[in-house]
């Protein structure tokens, strides 16, 4: 992932100029932030490499739990699991980046869907149980609420009761 440094020059071009460019080319920077996990700068090669070749190009997210257990099955993989950082925490890290840029960079805009997606993805991935809803927030034919709006809304309440 990109440093704050690296972020701003990215911005400040325009290379990425909306959350939906940001959507498209967070697999990418997922790869990269999950090899900066290994401390040799071989390692974070491989493993980067290894990230970006293992995507199922049919999907438009591919990181999730499922993918994740694939690709640690891999024999180079497994040899270099002991100088890997901690692949919750890892997660975790890498939402919050993500996390963070969403807010900063883009305030106020809403999310799109392979957006929201890639930031689901993570939190399962990284344990947490952060409910994130995506577009559109009923179903068009019943009118009824995604689940997920729900559980969305619940938390939002919560976090911002007694704010305006």
């Amino acid at each position: 992932m990109v440093d704050a440094r690296q972020r701003a020059a990215l911005l400040e071009h325009g290379l990425i100029p909306s959350a939906e460019v940001l959507g498209e080319v967070a697999e990418q920077l997922i790869c990269t932030h999950t090899a900066r996990g290994y401390a040799d700068a071989s390692l974070r090669t491989l493993m980067a490499a290894t990230y970006r070749a293992g995507r199922d190009r049919r999907y438009p997210l591919w990181w999730t739990p499922k993918h994740h257990a694939r690709i640690t099955e891999l024999p180079w993989v497994r040899a270099v699991a002991p100088w890997a950082a901690d692949p919750v925490e890892q997660a975790r890290s890498t939402l919050r980046t993500l996390g963070e840029v969403c807010v900063q960079v883009f305030p106020g805009a809403g999310l799109p869907n392979l957006t929201v997606r890639v930031l689901s993805g993570l939190a399962r991935l990284a344990e947490l149980p952060v409910p994130f809803a995506a577009e559109p927030p009923a179903d068009s034919y019943s009118g009824m609420a995604a689940p997920e709006v729900l559980a969305a809304a619940r938390t939002a309440a919560e976090l911002l009761r007694g704010t305006v």
